[in-house]
């Protein structure tokens, strides 16, 4: 009779063994997406909360959260050839439906950031390239809605949303600039 109180233990402690070793369950964090791979193929995307998996899949968390890139002089030239630069803040966050593509062409945790900054350049120099001088100046809001509309076009093609482009620090050539205080 002895034996069965220690067979039963030692049944316990298999089964708790053998559950520590194939723990199924994983914690998806608000403001992320599982995306859960099974022997490296994308398998399937879980939202926040808790996820039960067998042990051949992995889950790998990706940020959905709005993250931020930061591009300091960014250089481009007006259609009258004078050079500018300027210093910008992209918001954006990853669309939740192109999560999977996201995780498998471009990123793993969500950070776009160096895509960001690349596109965002690119279409500073397009987009003031369509401006003079002054009415880069004058017409401050309207070049940055036209940032914000070839920018958004430019990261949807990386699963990014855009939420929102703060343009800073517009800077001319010093010459350009000592020409417009002496007309001043």
């Amino acid at each position: 009779m002895p034996s069965f109180p220690l067979r039963r233990i030692g049944i316990v402690i298999a089964g708790v063994i053998v559950l520590v070793i194939l723990w199924p369950f994983y914690s998806v964090p608000t403001g992320s997406r599982g995306v859960v791979t099974q022997f490296g193929k994308i398998v399937g995307i879980e939202g926040e909360g808790l996820a039960v998996l067998p042990p051949w899949q992995k889950l790998s968390n990706f940020s959905i959260r709005a993250e931020k890139a930061d591009i300091e002089n960014a250089e481009g030239s007006t259609s009258d050839t004078q050079p500018v630069k300027v210093s910008m803040t992209v918001r954006y966050s990853i669309a939740t439906d192109r999560v999977s593509e996201v995780f498998e062409k471009y990123s793993h945790d969500g950070n776009l950031s160096s895509y960001v900054q690349t596109a965002t350049q690119e279409i500073f120099k397009a987009v003031t390239a369509k401006y003079t001088a002054p009415d880069l100046i004058a017409q401050r809001a309207k070049v940055s809605s036209d940032i914000n509309a070839a920018l958004r076009e430019k990261l949807a093609l990386y699963g990014a949303q855009v939420i929102n482009i703060d343009m800073r620090n517009f800077a001319f050539s010093d010459s350009y600039m000592h020409a417009i205080n002496e007309k001043v």
